[in-house]
């Protein structure tokens, strides 16, 4: 892992490495071409001054390769950017006077220092001039090399920040006017080497360094203008409001243009201030529907709660009376006892359900996993149920597969789906058959627990909506439960590490599946709603062919 940064750093120079090489062919030839402009008319200059020229510019490439080396050694691509054209721009004119002393006559170098400096002008400005004109692109591919490398745009903890756009235009414009006004300065000093020389003749040369001040001021004018209203913006859009802030709290963007930019900001702020007043509008109703969803969830669990004990009590009275206790019952109240018999059974029933989905909601669903066989709690199940039959003309069966293996479950909450699912097979089959089967799918390492009926079945866009809370599919279920049943199924499979899934076709009965895997991977205490309620928000998004649940949400 720690080799990456090190291929980046190594990558990034070699593309340096070869744009210095190229900046100093450029200098070079530059350099001697406008030294051969200003030595086109007038004297000779100094004595070997190509030689000057060529060994300044040779001293320049060095010090830049110099430069290059340490930042990359001991800095990153932004300290880069910065050194190397300094490091030319500085470095070209020391070089060249030393090479000029080297090769100036003795009558000249014990002289006065105004006829010196005149001897030295040529190649002076010939070399630095055409510095400050190759710093300025050899300076923009390192930075544009630097922010493509990686990590580029996003510098490490303590590295430089990048320059602002005010600097960017006053050292693009003044390096620019100051190549000129040195070049110009030491034309003119040069033609001025014949005739008798004195200080106040270079004083309009000097004056035109006062274009580079210029050039200066204009660019830092055209980088501030558009560099403040960009600081604005990042500075507004980095203050995220804050949970105990109100709508327009937040200081507005300041515009200060008035051509396109600055429209464009204004509608930036505009549409900042909607996302603003969108967003506390939002935070106000989430925080209300949660709060709601509390109040419903303590009062269904309150009610729920409330509600059971006296349908138990008028449970145990009911068999009582059916019992013959305490004096037997006619034909036909036994039929009326029965009735209240079996109203109260579906009614604690319904009760369950809103309790058990209070007690996912709030976390208060438990689950204790535990080694189980299967196999003897869906023969179980099945004999349970046999008696819900009555005079349907409807077979029920177990289908055990042989040497079915023990699974890490909680047999409380698995046996709850299998009788969610026979009970539900049973209201909707009139006719047929219903078979549970039980089997080991090896290469899985999981489970099957399959409940086929030969019912009313499910058209197939409302296979999903039957594991929705409060939701049912189908005409022939609108007078038979509260819809909560399915959906307290799945949650408490895929909490199992587990899925439940159902297959179906109307007219043909359905086939639901639930799969469990031996040991799950993960055994949670309790039941966690809001992790269910992203789930199931994830199956209404994805299309078929899609990402899967399970890749979004790995276990």
């Amino acid at each position: 892992m720690a080799s990456a940064p090190s291929e980046a750093r190594s990558d990034y120079f070699v593309r340096a490495l070869a744009v210095v090489g190229v900046g100093g062919l450029l200098h070079f030839s530059l350099a001697h071409v406008l030294l051969t402009l200003i030595l086109a008319t007038g004297p000779a200059g100094v004595e070997h001054g190509r030689e000057v020229v060529s060994l300044a510019v040779l001293a320049t490439v060095l010090a830049q390769l110099a430069a290059l080396y340490l930042r990359g050694q001991y800095g990153d691509p932004a300290d880069v950017v910065r050194s190397v054209p300094s490091t030319l721009r500085s470095t070209a004119p020391v070089a060249t006077i030393l090479f000029a002393l080297l090769v100036l006559p003795p009558e000249i170098l014990e002289g006065p220092a105004l006829p010196l400096a005149v001897a030295m002008a040529p190649a002076a400005a010939a070399v630095w001039s055409s510095a400050h004109v190759v710093a300025i692109p050899t300076k923009r591919v390192l930075h544009a090399f630097a922010i493509r490398a990686p990590g580029g745009r996003a510098p490490r903890a303590g590295a430089s920040p990048p320059p602002l756009l005010e600097r960017s235009y006053l050292g693009v414009l003044a390096s620019a006017a100051f190549a000129v006004a040195v070049l110009a300065l030491g034309t003119a000093t040069h033609r001025l080497s014949e005739t008798t020389l004195d200080l106040s003749m270079l004083l309009p040369g000097a004056g035109l360094l006062v274009f580079p001040v210029l050039a200066a001021v204009a660019g830092s004018s055209l980088g501030q203008n558009s560099g403040q209203d960009i600081v604005s913006v990042a500075l507004r859009l980095d203050d995220a409001p804050r949970s105990d802030s109100r709508p327009g709290a937040t200081p507005p963007i300041v515009v200060t243009r008035n051509d396109e930019v600055g429209e464009l900001l204004a509608n930036l702020e505009t549409l900042r201030g909607r996302l603003d007043e969108n967003l506390h509008r939002y935070e106000s109703v989430l925080e209300q529907a949660q709060t709601a969803e509390r109040i419903k969830s303590d009062f269904l669990n309150a009610v729920s709660h409330e509600l059971r004990t006296p349908l138990n009590v008028v449970g145990g009275f009911t068999q009582l009376l059916l019992e013959g206790q305490p004096s037997p019952l006619t034909e036909a109240q036994a039929e009326d006892v029965e009735l209240i018999q079996a109203g109260g059974k579906q009614l604690l029933e319904l009760i369950n359900d809103i309790l058990d989905i209070s007690m996912i909601e709030s976390g208060d669903l438990r689950l204790h996993f535990a080694r189980s066989d299967l196999g003897a709690l869906v023969r179980r199940t099945v004999e349970f149920h046999q008696p819900q039959l009555g005079d349907k003309p409807v077979q029920l069966r177990a289908e055990v597969a042989p040497d079915l293996p023990k699974v890490i479950c909680d047999r409380r909450r698995i046996g709850q789906i299998l009788n969610n699912l026979v009970s539900n097979a049973i209201k909707f089959t009139e006719e047929g058959r219903i078979s549970v089967r039980c089997s080991f799918d090896s290469r899985a390492k999981k489970v099957m627990l399959r409940c086929i009926d030969t019912g009313v079945g499910i058209e197939a866009d409302e296979l999903d909506t039957v594991f929705e809370e409060y939701r049912q599919a189908g005409s022939h279920s609108r007078e038979r439960g509260t819809g909560l049943g399915l959906a307290i199924a799945r949650s408490i499979a895929e909490h199992h590490g587990g899925s439940l899934t159902a297959e179906s076709e109307p007219g043909r009965g359905s086939t639901f599946t639930l799969a469990l895997p031996l040991d799950p991977p993960h055994r949670p205490a309790s039941i966690d709603m809001a992790e269910e309620q992203a789930l199931a928000k994830v199956r209404r998004t994805i299309r078929p062919g899609e990402l899967s649940v399970a890749e979004i949400f790995p276990s």
